[in-house]
């Protein structure tokens, strides 16, 4: 029935809507990739998706290991308007902890610590400056030290002693 709906219904919110159902009932069965399918699909449909579908294709991609397009779901995540600044900031450290955890993806990882210091939501100094140890630790991994040195020399001023000594002895 799902099907002979969406076949008569353009590109619209409410095919979106029976999309995201159909997701729903193929998730329920078991039937996960055509479930990805068909939410990715109802998410491309509707010009502001809901942030369940969100969170259900995140979680979806989640229970299949593809990591790199979950990365990109709780991107789209961090930047739903409907999410609170401390909801945005979980998603974003849930994406960079996921980044960093796959050595295939940790430059995907440092651009985005970089952004997120340059650009990011105001943190304390504290968050601040553990995010900037973590970029330091992926350039070190990525063999970057042009920017190692780089992003060091611009910390160096308001890092606390004990870790400018160290950051001065690498």
């Amino acid at each position: 029935v799902i099907e002979l709906l969406l076949a008569a219904l353009d590109l619209s919110p409410e095919r979106a809507e029976l999309q995201a159902e159909q997701a729903a009932l193929l998730e329920a069965r078991g039937q996960l990739e055509n479930a990805a399918t068909s939410w990715r699909d109802a998410v491309a449909a509707h010009p502001r998706a809901p942030v369940s579908w969100l969170r259900s294709l995140e979680h979806l991609c989640w229970r299949l290991g593809r990591n790199a397009e979950r990365a990109h779901w709780l991107g789209r995540l961090e930047e739903h308007e409907d999410l609170s600044a401390g909801e945005r900031e979980h998603c974003a450290a849930e994406r960079v902890a996921l980044l960093t955890a796959h050595p295939e993806l940790r430059a995907q990882a440092a651009l985005l610590l970089a952004h997120l210091l340059d650009a990011g939501a105001p943190l304390s100094e504290p968050q601040q400056s553990a995010r900037a140890q973590q970029l330091l630790g992926l350039y070190d991994q990525l063999g970057r030290d042009a920017d190692w040195c780089a992003l060091a020399l611009r910390l160096a001023p308001v890092l606390d002693l004990t870790p400018r000594r160290a950051l001065e002895r690498e």
